[in-house]
């Protein structure tokens, strides 16, 4: 046991000057009458006089009292950062490094000392500080444990995820109920999260799901959407370390708190849509923002104070979410099929790779050498085409057009046009050979013929003719006979002839009863 210098000294005063015995002496100075044995056996060994110890520095002073102790535990210290790494192992014990020690040192450490001296160890390498918060800076978002649910059409539980997400400095909390924790759901409740906080920090602190983080460690790897997303809103996002909660403690908090405050209300209740459950989380967390912190504002007040006005401004139009396709290699027919949907690529692009961003309004083809940019209008209609005419080679908008093509062609001519494609067509599917092929002969014979005014007159009069099929043959035909010329007179009869059989001859087939 150490003993501070002013007590030795008194001691050693007693020891000089007076008849005490140790025992009455150790009643003095409020020590153990072994101590002051201890302590009065160095100080006769060292041969020094009370006077001369009080003149001796503290550093000789350890070296005459102190020094021979610490030597002794020196030589039965374990190497304390390897028994702390040992013990934060799976299924690691102190019990079972303190085993270790004894068969390396047996007179060292006793049980309850090492156990003493590993908890000490083990705090002063966990040391801890308050951060510093900045007003708008940050915002920290995570997925709750927590799965509330709601009960569909057909009496099942459809279990969901809650998405949390706090700011600095005020706390404010924020929740948003998920579907499950797909990346078009995190995307969606973040573009919900930016509306609600009324603008965007410059840093989005997150966990590492799949969702946001594809590969985490020192060669991160983000999911793309989410990084476009990111670059939509003009702030960077910064992933938590694996197995570190305390890289975003404060959502961790906001975590809680929802389990706790609402969680607990929801497994009593029933709720029959996602909206039901959205507006009943919506005006719960309203409540925990409104209320007032020990002894301070609530996080509305402080929000509306310190984080609102640090925050960059909404850009005009939210992130809409995309998918992406891998690259593929554009065939000869100059399509890239997106969803059981063909939309047209520029001949120029034959055989090299294109990657593919889609949404529910458009669709993006990308070059990844040059970074070019390929738009189409998205459409739903299963096997159908969307292509842009300078896309495609001459032969295949002459052959390879199928019904909707075609009366697009006929709309930009005539009328009569029209009709005789929708006659192609009747009965028959859009995309029938035998009609495109008969509707390709009649636009080849409208592009090669020089007399085109003639060919719409012929397409008329067959029209007016009343026939149910017509082709480029017999548009030819018409063109070259020009049959409408012809005047016809309405009184004129039929010459009589003596050998013209009557009408009765024809009766009953011919034959004669």
């Amino acid at each position: 046991m150490k003993i501070e210098r002013a007590i030795l000294l008194r001691m050693f005063n007693f020891f000089e000057k007076s008849a005490f015995s140790c025992n009455q002496i150790a009643e003095f100075c409020s020590v153990s009458p072994t101590t002051v044995y201890d302590y009065y056996d160095k100080f006769k060994s060292s041969g020094l006089t009370v006077a001369e110890l009080d003149k001796k520095t503290t550093e000789e002073w350890k070296e005459i009292f102190y020094e021979t102790t610490k030597q002794y535990k020196k030589e039965y210290e374990p190497d304390w950062d390897l028994i702390l790494k040992e013990t934060e192992k799976k299924y690691g014990t102190i019990q079972k490094e303190f085993e270790k020690y004894q068969e390396i040192y047996p007179n060292g450490y006793k049980r309850s000392s090492f156990f003493k001296l590993v908890k000490k160890e083990r705090l002063k390498r966990n040391l801890t500080s308050k951060l510093r918060r900045y007003p708008g800076y940050l915002i920290e978002v995570d997925f709750a444990g927590s799965q509330p649910w709601y009960i569909d059409t057909n009496g099942e539980k459809v279990h969901l995820s809650i998405f949390v997400a706090t700011i600095d400095d005020s706390g404010k909390i924020f929740a948003f109920a998920c579907r499950n924790q797909s990346t078009r759901e995190w995307i969606k409740a973040h573009v919900a999260m930016f509306i609600f906080y009324g603008g965007v920090p410059e840093i989005v602190v997150c966990d590492n799901v799949k969702a946001a983080v594809i590969k985490a460690g020192k060669r991160r790897q983000l999911n793309r959407i989410y990084e476009a997303m990111a670059k939509h809103y003009g702030c960077i996002i910064m992933n938590a370390r694996p197995r570190k909660p305390q890289d975003k403690a404060r959502v961790e908090r906001a975590v809680r708190i929802f389990n706790e405050r609402i969680f607990t209300d929801m497994r009593k209740l029933k709720f029959f849509s996602l909206d039901e459950v959205q507006s009943f989380i919506s005006q719960k967390v309203f409540e925990l923002n409104e209320r007032s912190s020990k002894g301070g504002d609530s996080r509305n007040i402080r929000f509306e104070q310190h984080d609102k006005s640090k925050l960059k401004p909404l850009p005009k139009t939210p992130f809409q979410y995309f998918e992406w396709m891998k690259a593929r290699v554009v065939g000869r027919d100059c399509y890239l099929i997106v969803e059981g949907h063909y939309y047209s690529v520029p001949r120029d692009f034959f055989g090299k790779k294109l990657e593919t961003k889609y949404n529910s309004d458009f669709v993006y083809f990308i070059n990844e050498d040059e970074k070019a940019f390929i738009t189409h209008k998205r459409s739903y209609q299963d096997g159908g085409f969307t292509y842009i005419d300078s896309h495609l080679p001459e032969n295949y908008k002459r052959w390879g057009a199928c019904k909707n093509d075609y009366l697009h062609w006929a709309a930009g001519i005539s009328s009569s046009l029209i009709t005789i494609v929708e006659l192609a067509y009747v009965g028959k599917e859009p995309i029938n050979k035998v009609a495109a092929d008969k509707c390709s002969n009649i636009r080849k014979l409208f592009d090669d013929t020089n007399e085109q005014p003639i060919f719409l007159k012929a397409c008329n009069y067959a029209i007016s003719q009343g026939r149910l099929s017509i082709s480029a043959t017999d548009i030819e035909s018409l063109m070259r006979t020009k049959p409408w010329l012809i005047e016809i007179d309405e009184n004129y009869q039929l010459p009589t002839h003596h050998n013209i059989r009557p009408d009765s001859d024809f009766s009953n087939r011919g034959i004669q009863l």
